[in-house]
């Protein structure tokens, strides 16, 4: 969008008329900018958002360490050729007509996955990436979360236990949610939340009616003490619960 620049007349001091620019009101930010600098202030991962178009409006400092590009470099860059994105083949998996933000744009859940970015170093690192989706009217912005993850040499073998352990216990920090006294199911329906998923998804995946979904997410509004999802999740994300 332009800037519209209103002009008014006025009068030199030789009583000319001349065109005098109006004041222009300062940007107000909007729920979603606060939303998404809560986020990015509430977790120690790289983040990275872009609009409906797919340009980048905000990094954080982690992204910019990550990334090896300021701030000011990246805002208006097209997410791809800042992220350069590859599959685990070295297939370009970032591209002008971006799989997640036509997902996104749809309304469809992004489920996480995993790609290799170009770091700071100039090398490819594999990294997880969790996407959260803010609306506010016609407007959008896609929040990406990556995780650089270590390189299989580094990687510890993983315990059947641990891929046997159910959503809501998996990297929560479960003093932080018994501070709050969320139960179980309440994190899973949060962590799902977190994902992309709305409750329709979540009565799928939890095999749950809508209005349980509902009644979870309303329980856990209140015991956060916050008025939205979005909220919810960027608290979680700050305080580590999911």
């Amino acid at each position: 969008m332009g800037v519209v620049i209103t002009m008014s007349l006025g009068r030199t001091s030789s009583g000319a008329v001349r065109l005098v620019p109006n004041p222009q009101p300062e940007a107000v930010p909007t729920s979603m900018d606060a939303a998404y600098q809560q986020i990015s202030a509430g977790t120690a991962s790289p983040v990275l958002v872009t609009d409906e178009r797919w340009r980048i409006v905000a990094i954080n400092p982690e992204a910019e360490k990550f990334l090896g590009c300021s701030s000011l470099e990246a805002q208006g860059q097209p997410c791809h050729a800042v992220l350069c994105g590859r599959d685990r083949y070295g297939n370009h998996f970032c591209h002008e007509q971006c799989v997640v933000g036509t997902m996104a744009q749809r309304g469809e859940a992004v489920q996480p996955f995993e790609l290799d970015v170009t770091s700071a170093e100039g090398g490819k690192v594999r990294a997880a990436c969790s996407v959260i989706v803010l609306r506010d009217g016609p407007e959008s912005r896609i929040v990406h979360i990556l995780t650089p993850m270590p390189s299989a040499p580094e990687r510890a073998p993983a315990r059947p236990e641990l891929r046997a352990a159910p959503l809501a216990g998996a990297g929560c920090d479960s003093s932080g949610a018994n501070r709050h006294a969320l139960t179980p199911r309440e994190l899973e329906v949060l962590r799902l939340l977190a994902r992309g998923s709305d409750c329709h998804d979540i009565a799928k995946t939890l095999f749950i009616s809508l209005p349980t979904v509902r009644n979870h997410v309303h329980n856990f509004l209140r015991k956060l003490n916050v008025h939205s999802q979005v909220e919810a999740v960027a608290l979680a994300y700050r305080e580590a619960l999911i």
